[in-house]
């Protein structure tokens, strides 16, 4: 053999050495990520993260995009966080932390895209007692955004009765009823009807969810 073919030998055996300690250090935990990606249209958008942001402050998550405000609903209460003509985010009304598997209305002007690296080990968050929830899709592998996940499998135990969801591009709701095969998708938000539930069957007050006589339903 010669030198120079010896040595094609050699650079194929490295790159497959490199290329394949690559691949064992993706698949490891704690392993860093690529960064999140969802892509938004002009106009509001439902959206949601499957995994806590790093840093969950609304001018990291945003980060470059061409978000201007940011509303969410937890603890039963509206909370929003804009973004200032300097760039700077005012948080006055409350919403200091963008949390994973939460649903979040983002405003755009014009299409763009947010990108925010997410922690591998986000526990998934339990809805907020009965009635109607602002929520997202958790998803323990983060999967890209607009991956479909089966409704009544992500929704198990929770007790749900429909969900909400809203298709910016074609500025339109879409409705999934619990049985009937529908599907979510990861990186969106939904508001969902939450009745019973096995990650938290109590309400604010510390009771369990009443029924309703009629349906055996909370509303």
């Amino acid at each position: 053999m010669t030198r120079r073919f010896l040595t094609a030998l050699a650079l194929l055996a490295l790159t497959a050495a490199v290329s394949a300690g690559l691949v064992h250090a993706q698949g490891q935990p704690g392993a860093e990520r690529p960064p999140y990606r969802i892509d938004l249209h002009a106009g509001w958008s439902l959206i949601s993260f499957p995994g806590d942001p790093v840093d969950g402050t609304p001018e990291n998550v945003m980060g470059d995009s061409q978000v201007e405000v940011v509303w969410a609903h937890q603890g039963h209460q509206w909370k929003a966080a804009v973004r200032a003509a300097d760039g700077s985010w005012r948080t006055a009304t409350g919403l200091t932390t963008i949390l994973g598997g939460w649903g979040y209305w983002v405003y755009t002007p014009a299409a763009t895209t947010i990108e925010t690296a997410l922690s591998p080990d986000t526990p998934r968050p339990s809805p907020e007692g009965c009635g109607w929830q602002l929520m997202g899709i958790w998803d323990a592998e983060q999967q890209p955004a607009g991956t479909k996940v089966d409704a009544d499998d992500y929704f198990a135990g929770v007790g749900w009765r429909e969900a909400y969801g809203f298709l910016s591009e074609a500025n339109l709701w879409t409705k999934v009823v619990t049985g009937t095969d529908g599907t979510v998708e990861v990186g969106r938000g939904y508001w969902v009807r939450v009745t019973l539930g096995g990650w938290h069957a109590v309400d604010s007050s510390g009771t369990f969810c009443p029924f309703d006589r009629a349906e055996g339903l909370t509303w």
